[in-house]
């Protein structure tokens, strides 16, 4: 097989021929390599990587898994992938469903802000996240970003304080989800 060595601010990052194999040789020891390996390969083959993200979705082995919803999160486009990720919300994994719902927010599908104010109430650590995260600040984070909302969720420093939170923006949505809208310009919703 055929190498590259690509400059990473970590150590030096061998990059394999295809994306199929940035996916599978995916692993815990050394994820930071790996994603930025995977980064390297999407963006250099972003059609190549789209069907291998694909066809490891459904993986068995969790790694493989993630490395392949995290390619068809970078590459997705209208059709397959936007259907994949649209499913991947529905995880039983947590780091999987909030990639999926991060990667369709970016793109204007309002529809997985639910699953960003469900997980504020998640104390479950995110795999393959430097530092260290728990799953509802991350999520915190992402919804004071692309929202105009707040509702205490700024100032939430603990868990109980963004589930405190949550109830807020659980009755924002119920009231508001129909009339709420992408602005491109902004790179938030709004409504």
């Amino acid at each position: 097989m055929a190498v590259t060595t690509v400059a990473c601010t970590h150590s030096s990052v061998k990059t394999p021929e295809s994306p199929a194999r940035a996916i599978t040789s995916f692993s815990a020891a050394e994820w930071e390599q790996d994603l930025y390996r995977i980064d390297h390969e999407d963006l250099a083959h972003a059609t190549a990587a789209r069907i291998a993200g694909l066809q490891h979705l459904r993986d068995t082995n969790p790694y493989t898994r993630f490395a392949a919803l995290y390619t068809v999160a970078l590459t997705a486009v209208p059709g397959p992938t936007m259907q994949a990720l649209r499913t991947a919300v529905r995880a039983s994994d947590t780091s999987e469903r909030l990639l999926a719902a991060v990667a369709l927010l970016v793109r204007g599908e309002k529809a997985a802000i639910p699953v960003l104010i469900e997980t504020l109430d998640s104390s479950q650590y995110l795999e393959f996240h430097d530092p260290p995260q728990q799953a509802w600040d991350y999520a915190r984070s992402i919804l004071l970003t692309y929202t105009t909302q707040d509702f205490g969720l700024r100032k939430a420093s603990t868990l109980a304080a963004a589930r405190r939170a949550q109830r807020a923006w659980i009755a924002w949505w119920k009231a508001h989800a129909s009339s709420i809208h992408w602005d491109a310009t902004s790179h938030q919703y709004s409504g």
